[in-house]
């Protein structure tokens, strides 16, 4: 199986990131694994217009690409939710005296689905010329009866 390759390039990335200082201590091979997952949730996450072979990559894919690769480093764009099957989750947060306690019922969705929040919507807005979200979720027909 053959990867595919970034918009972006290692030079690109560094150039748009470079006041991150955790992206630029990365070795190249971090960086490209950083840019193809990036790569990947672009074309899982949004329906594009074809790019032709041969033309030069749009400069929207180029900054998308290199944010999410940033975004990917922070926190990852690809989290596993630790509360599937969970029937409670407790969250704790203290601030010095003051400390909040919330709970939360498990099995939620982080995925994009109709309805749901953006997580990236600054990336949305940057490939908003060329891409547009994919709704992920399908509609339900019922039929309707009168009484």
């Amino acid at each position: 199986m053959a990867l595919k390759t970034p918009y972006a390039t290692i030079q690109e990335a560094d150039i748009y990131l470079s006041e991150n200082d955790a992206w630029l201590d990365l070795d190249n091979s971090a960086k490209n694994n950083h840019l193809i997952n990036g790569r990947y949730y672009i074309d899982s996450n949004y329906t594009c217009t074809e790019l032709v072979n041969g033309d030069p990559i749009p400069e929207e894919y180029v900054y998308a690409n290199a944010l999410l690769a940033e975004a990917d480093l922070a926190k990852g764009l690809y989290t596993v939710d630790k509360t599937v099957n969970s029937p409670v989750v407790k969250k704790m947060v203290k601030a010095g005296e003051v400390e909040s306690e919330t709970t939360y019922a498990g099995s939620r969705s982080t995925s994009l689905s109709m309805n749901s929040v953006d997580p990236y919507p600054a990336i949305t807005s940057i490939l908003n010329e060329f891409c547009s979200l994919k709704n992920k979720q399908s509609f339900k027909t019922v039929d309707l009866i009168r009484s």
